[in-house]
């Protein structure tokens, strides 16, 4: 594709048709908090149990018969959560519908199970997981919902050695580089990006596309921030070509009117020194709470830079709050990774999902994450179904993502997707309902900076 200059100075961006999506990518929040009580899950019932698991000479570990596959989560289904969960159970439900009603996996049928609400509570999430590989004893744990409870849990998961496939989180203890081992995550296929291989991918479009000679960097000192950080100074330390510059700010400049009037001096001083240093693009390493305050102070010094941020902020929330912001000064980019413009994607999650979830982006995670386990299965067909064989099997090359790129696995690398596509957030209407309009297509770190960086 070209290059070539958008209508406002100093936008360049990929040109393509305006297509009206059919949904909207909703961000997935790191903020939101579970509320309330409820009551304690009952057992689940199994009625897998009748299966049978000595007619084919095939070994299995736990969970695996000749006649099924147990596969299972726990996830919020009360509280502010429970929307976003109950969507993902889903989207998992609906593309198992699919698979079993073509006769399933040589003949197995995928059985999945929400075993408890947790109520995105760590220990609530703890004793859950036990339940799941020691009384239920499941085959796999298939989209474990939310980040507190997957941190509380990953060395768990990691213990039992459990395959657990697509982790609904993006936090960095999912992320590992060449693992051998349960214990350095071999165990763990995380789908979604993970924010430090985002932060890669960011630099990349920082440099491969926007040309950056200089490139700034700023970002908060949380844990989004920082994971976010580590990717992007690890990727900049490969360029030979720019040079950059890093600023961090506190996370306390988004407590509104209670905000420390320290940080707000912090953010500041951090905005007026990094306007010293030119930068020709900016990447800002932060979540929605603390985005708006940052393009803010951007707008008020009148350091007016191209800026790329998180995929957790392409929402409509988002785009509605930074637009009035920035104005026709300059524009704030986002990287993505689900496509609405996968037609063939679409069209069979449209058929299988009920109607009320066919346009939510959490039913689509859900889809997601029960195709990757199935394309594992997939892969050992006529095989021993074994948690070793799976995992390998996992190894074994690409998976394409459902709406969007692919996810390597193989030489134990666990970086999640390692393509993502750029948006720009624009005022929301009918054709772009998100408020973010696709600007380039999915790339991965090498296709973006090739040998020339």
């Amino acid at each position: 594709m070209t290059i070539q200059t958008g209508k406002k100075k100093g936008t360049i961006f990929y040109r393509m048709k305006r297509i009206k999506p059919l949904l909207e990518i909703l961000a997935f929040s790191v903020l939101l908090t579970a509320c309330g009580k409820a009551a304690p899950a009952p057992q689940p019932a199994m009625p897998w149990r009748h299966g049978t698991t000595a007619g084919r000479g095939v070994a299995y570990s736990q969970g695996a018969t000749d006649d099924w596959v147990l596969i299972a989560n726990s996830a919020p289904t009360s509280g502010l959560i429970a929307p976003y969960a109950a969507a993902m159970n889903a989207g998992i439900k609906a593309y198992l519908r699919m698979v079993n009603a073509s006769g399933g996996i040589d003949g197995r049928r995928i059985v999945f199970t929400h075993y408890a609400d947790d109520e995105a509570d760590p220990e609530k999430g703890r004793e859950a997981l036990r339940g799941m590989v020691e009384d239920m004893k499941a085959f796999s744990i298939v989209g474990h919902y939310y980040s507190t409870v997957v941190a509380a849990t990953v060395e768990d998961i990691k213990r039992y050695g459990i395959p657990a496939v697509f982790p609904i989180s993006g936090i960095s203890e999912l992320y590992a580089t060449g693992a051998k081992t349960n214990s350095e995550g071999y165990n763990l296929f995380p789908v979604q990006p993970i924010f430090r291989n985002e932060g890669r991918i960011m630099v990349g479009y920082a440099a491969g596309v926007f040309k950056a000679k200089t490139i700034g960097i700023m970002y908060t000192d949380d844990a989004a921030g920082e994971n976010l950080f580590q990717g992007i100074i690890e990727q900049a330390a490969t360029l030979k070509r720019a040079r950059v510059v890093v600023r961090q700010v506190p996370a306390a400049i988004a407590n509104g009117a209670a905000a420390d009037a320290a940080a707000k001096a912090a953010l500041s001083a951090a905005v007026s020194s990094l306007k010293r240093e030119d930068p020709d693009c900016i990447i800002i390493g932060s979540l929605q709470y603390a985005l708006p305050e940052i393009l803010r102070e951007f707008a008020a010094q009148k350091l007016n830079k191209n800026c790329i941020t998180s995929y957790a902020n392409t929402s409509r929330p988002v785009s509605n709050a930074v637009i009035p912001i920035i104005g026709n000064d300059f524009d704030i980019y986002s990287l993505g990774w689900i496509d609405a413009h996968d037609t063939q994607s679409l069209s069979l999650f449209t058929r299988w999902i009920e109607n009320e979830y066919a346009s939510n982006s959490n039913a689509m995670y859900g889809w997601i994450a029960a195709h990757f386990f199935c394309e594992g299965l997939r892969r050992i067909e006529g095989e021993d179904i074994t948690w070793e064989n799976y995992m390998a099997a996992m190894e074994k090359g690409p998976i394409n993502i459902p709406f969007g790129g692919s996810c390597d696995f193989s030489g134990g690398n666990r970086w999640g997707t390692q393509e993502m596509n750029l948006q720009r957030a624009i005022p929301a209407d009918d054709n772009f309902p998100s408020g973010w309009e696709e600007v380039s297509p999915m790339n991965s770190v090498d296709a973006l900076l090739g040998r020339n960086w």
